[in-house]
């Protein structure tokens, strides 16, 4: 049996593009999100789709195939360049006042 990973690529048009954090999680629901930030315009997006393929042969030829749904990841690129909503996104600290005035700062873990 030959077993393997495969991914297909996907370019998906868009305008803009959106952030929402989570608010809160209940409990055999969908998340409820904050209010959406806008991230800018859209500059390109791709969509990867991953499945794990196998083939099992007999008799030389092909007798079985099966892919099954691993995966997606959407990759966005956008035209954001604010040092707040990117801290908003990525879960940084902003300092808008004082010695580090307009700084995004990122913790130890990130």
């Amino acid at each position: 049996m030959a077993f393997a990973y495969k991914t297909l690529k996907v370019p998906i048009g868009m305008r803009r593009s959106y952030f929402g954090a989570i608010a809160t999680e209940p409990v055999n629901s969908h998340p409820i999100y904050e209010s959406p930030v806008s991230m800018g315009e859209g500059v390109k997006c791709e969509l990867s789709i991953t499945t794990a393929t196998a083939s099992i042969y007999g008799d030389d030829v092909d007798l079985l195939d099966i892919e099954t749904f691993v995966g997606a990841q959407a990759d966005a690129e956008t035209a954001c360049d604010d040092l707040e909503t990117n801290a908003l996104i990525f879960g940084h600290a902003y300092a808008s006042s004082g010695d580090d005035a307009s700084v995004e700062i990122s913790g130890v873990d990130d």
